[in-house]
């Protein structure tokens, strides 16, 4: 009998293709809010302008920022990761 909040292996492998896809799946959701906001943006002259707009205003808590930086220390030691990260 499985705890509350336990997966099990088969599950995990369901939606992620490696275990250290794990570490990644917010940076992506991230990114992708990131771009769609600049795709999203309806004036585009001043790009930098925009770019820079909308990381400031970006819900940058969302991710829990303890979070991230865990997840970046353990990237930083493995640099294995360090590739993916970019």
């Amino acid at each position: 009998m499985r705890g509350p909040g336990e997966v099990t292996t088969r599950t995990f492998f369901r939606y992620f293709p490696d275990k250290r896809e794990v570490l990644f799946a917010e940076s992506d959701r991230i990114r992708t809010a990131l771009v769609q906001a600049i795709l999203d943006a309806p004036d585009v002259r001043e790009p930098l302008q925009v770019v820079t707009t909308i990381l400031a205003k970006f819900d940058w808590s969302g991710p829990g920022i303890a979070l991230q930086r865990r997840r970046h220390a353990v990237i930083t030691v493995n640099p294995g990761l360090m590739g993916r990260e970019g």
